[in-house]
């Protein structure tokens, strides 16, 4: 487990085959206004957020490369303030959905229709709550082994551009609105096996 400063910033810097794809031609969302987005990238950067107040820290960063469309970084929680602040599990609740690929998507970051945790789970896919230092462990270990990311998400453009609400966003015990269809996710690909994982994110009190 990283602990003191190794918690602070963990780089990840390698080179990587990129994989042959059917469709090139990525259109850039982010000029485009779209709002939410498919994002694929190379690994490049896992660091957990910097603040003043270490008790304000509740995110992880994947900064990754998504071909010619340059940097992006994906703004993973780890922690729910709100839930904290509110008196409810603070804690995220995550699934890991494994599967094969045949085929890495292209890179670059593409419009989305969003995703709906509902049609992408079954009896047998167990959300289980991590600990904020045992899900920054968990996700920085799976971005070190991938050799590409692809996430769903939101666009933010203060400071490096991003996507952010990568989760599910259904209405939480602290969040009433209920957004049914526009859920995120990150899923990485690793060499070994042609395996990949999807990780599913979600608040207490999302259905």
């Amino acid at each position: 487990m990283l602990s003191g400063s190794d918690r602070r910033q963990t780089s990840t810097r390698k080179k990587h085959r990129i994989y042959p794809a059917k469709h090139r031609a990525a259109a850039n969302a982010r000029r485009a206004g779209a709002q939410l987005v498919r994002l694929v990238g190379i690994p490049i950067v896992f660091e957990i957020e910097r603040a003043v107040d270490h008790k304000r820290i509740d995110h992880v960063w994947l900064d990754v490369k998504a071909g010619d469309e340059g940097l992006f970084r994906i703004s993973l929680n780890t922690l729910s303030l709100k839930s904290l602040q509110s008196g409810f599990d603070p804690r995220i609740r995550v699934a890991i959905v494994p599967s094969q690929w045949t085929e890495i998507p292209a890179l670059g970051i593409f419009p989305s229709q969003g995703l709906n945790y509902d049609h992408m789970t079954t009896a047998d896919v167990d959300f289980c709550e991590y600990e904020q230092a045992e899900l920054e462990e968990l996700i920085g270990s799976k971005f070190r082994a991938a050799s590409v990311v692809e996430a769903w998400g939101e666009v933010y453009l203060h400071g490096q551009p991003g996507i952010h609400q990568v989760h599910s966003r259904r209405a939480s015990a602290v969040i009433r609105t209920d957004h049914v269809g526009r859920d995120g996710a990150v899923r990485f690909y690793y060499e070994d096996g042609m395996k990949s994982e999807l990780l599913l994110f979600k608040f207490f009190g999302q259905p």
